[in-house]
């Protein structure tokens, strides 16, 4: 009995050992080659220009074009669904890095809370994601989870280039028909943490001499009615601004083909949403 647990004992950490080794080293192919946004971020992680929010911010603000076209350093470190808790440890980490730069942030990710293990696949290259993992055993065992999108996207861009993936889909007829029957939703659910959000994202920046503007991506125009705290969010902003800047693009009138569905916009609609947010970074 003894040497079969002893032979159990050397097997399971054999195989643990041989799956991390596995890990890493695919691991470092991948950050050498991939062109996924975050590899390309941790690889070079100094700019000018930074983009931070879930799917909205990522099909609104065009990397390519303001890089190309507007002749500016901006990275788009927007990923699918990403929740506070993520994009505070991203903007953490960037202002860990630099100093003298301008800090978009979309607010519509600020109202999710949950924090998304599939950034561990980052953790060895960055100590504020290594701080937020400490001491978890359950987080790190998250290393070995590679069925996860973050993963699976710098497989996927190791052929492609991820600077200009926005969204190239056209509002169809049946979507804006379905926005009657929509149910109704709010930008954030409690405003005491929303406030607390807000307030530590800005130290944050304040402390490391880094600007930070929030703002918010266009809906579908007969979207807006649906999202029941619209107008009282856009009043707290502009009772705070003398706290926090921020820029709200709905006030930019676009046409339906510019949107991708009702709440992204698509690839045309991102050129001239680029231009006004970089543009709104002058004024303050």
């Amino acid at each position: 009995m003894k040497k079969f647990l002893f032979r159990l004992s050397v097997f399971c950490i054999l195989t643990f050992a041989a799956q991390y080794i596995t890990y890493f080293a695919i691991k470092k192919a991948l950050d050498k080659k991939s062109q996924f946004r975050l590899t390309r971020y941790f690889r070079a992680p100094k700019h000018k220009y930074f983009v931070i929010g879930n799917s909205r911010g990522l099909n609104s603000i065009n990397e390519k074009y303001a890089n190309e076209t507007l002749k500016i350093d901006l990275i788009n470190l927007s990923v699918n669904g990403e929740p506070y808790k993520n994009a505070l440890n991203i903007l953490d980490d960037i202002n860990e890095r630099n100093k003298n730069s301008v800090i978009f942030l979309e607010i519509t990710c600020l109202n999710k809370n949950y924090f998304d293990h599939s950034y561990s696949y980052y953790i060895s290259d960055s100590k504020i994601l290594r701080k937020a993992y400490a001491g978890k055993t359950y987080n790190w065992l998250h290393l070995l989870r590679l069925n996860n999108e973050l993963f699976l996207r710098n497989i996927y861009y190791l052929k492609k280039s991820d600077n200009d993936g926005i969204n190239k889909n056209t509002i169809t007829k049946n979507m804006i028909d379905h926005i009657k029957i929509d149910s109704s939703f709010r930008i954030n659910d409690n405003e005491g943490i929303y406030l607390n959000r807000l307030t530590t994202l800005q130290k944050i920046c304040d402390d490391h001499g880094n600007k930070l503007i929030f703002f918010l991506t266009p809906f579908y125009p007969e979207y807006l009615s649906k999202i029941t705290d619209y107008n009282s969010t856009i009043q707290f902003m502009n009772v705070n601004k003398t706290k926090f800047n921020f820029v709200n693009l709905n006030n930019i009138k676009l046409p339906d083909y510019m949107f991708a569905d009702r709440i992204h916009t698509n690839y045309k609609g991102s050129v001239p949403l680029t231009r006004a947010l970089i543009d709104s970074s002058k004024y303050y």
